[in-house]
């Protein structure tokens, strides 16, 4: 039976979002992840907070009875943070996706996280910091060489108001005839995503 718990959050405000291209900062050379960090007032995710601590105690607990001792624990076995600014309490939570997995029979999956619009339809926009959103996840119980902890794993992020991405630097600038270009070359030019599979919309009925 799997251990692993699937969740949605309140509202909060999304910090850092990488949902359309992988964050690659960490991982050079690599597939990247896809990330977002959700802002929270502590006052409206002390339900989530427990459901998510409450899994880590009887994940460690679980450990424990197997092994016969108890599982080394991290400095961060649950990807979270409180803190407080201007007296208002916070919690951030940060969620990841891998960009693909590889099945026990070895095959390659890819994927991406899903987003919906306030109506839980399926969209194709770019999520900028500050934006309004909610997120579907997966809590999942784990034990690594670094200790026992809770994976939050993401699955899809409702939009219920978007804050555009800032522009890119270049559009600050009027295009200068006859000066300095580099032309692109093929393999630098971007790639279409794939279509999201059928069950990626599964995902909406979270919201």
């Amino acid at each position: 039976m799997s251990n692993y718990v699937k969740m949605t959050t309140p509202t909060g405000i999304a910090k850092y979002p990488y949902l359309d291209t992988p964050d690659t900062f960490f991982d050079k050379g690599g597939e990247g992840v896809y990330t977002l960090t959700l802002r929270l007032e502590k006052s409206e995710c002390e339900g989530l907070l427990t459901d998510i601590q409450r899994l880590q105690q009887e994940n460690v607990e679980r450990l424990t009875n197997t092994n016969g001792k108890k599982p080394p624990i991290g400095k961060n076995p649950i990807p979270i943070t409180e803190y407080e600014e201007e007296g208002v309490e916070y919690v951030d939570f940060k969620f990841k996706m891998r960009p693909s997995y590889k099945t026990k029979t070895g095959d390659k999956i890819e994927q991406k996280p899903t987003i919906f619009d306030s109506n839980a339809k399926p969209i194709k926009v770019k999520v900028g910091f500050g934006s309004k959103v909610k997120v579907s996840f997966t809590a999942a119980p784990y034990l690594a060489p670094v200790g026992a902890g809770v994976a939050l794993r993401l699955q899809a992020v409702q939009v219920l108001d978007l804050v555009v991405p800032a522009a890119k630097q270049g559009e600050a600038f009027e295009k200068v005839e006859g000066g300095f270009t580099v032309e692109q070359s093929e393999d630098t030019a971007e790639t279409p995503q794939p279509a999201e599979s059928p069950e990626q919309a599964k995902d909406a009925t979270q919201f």
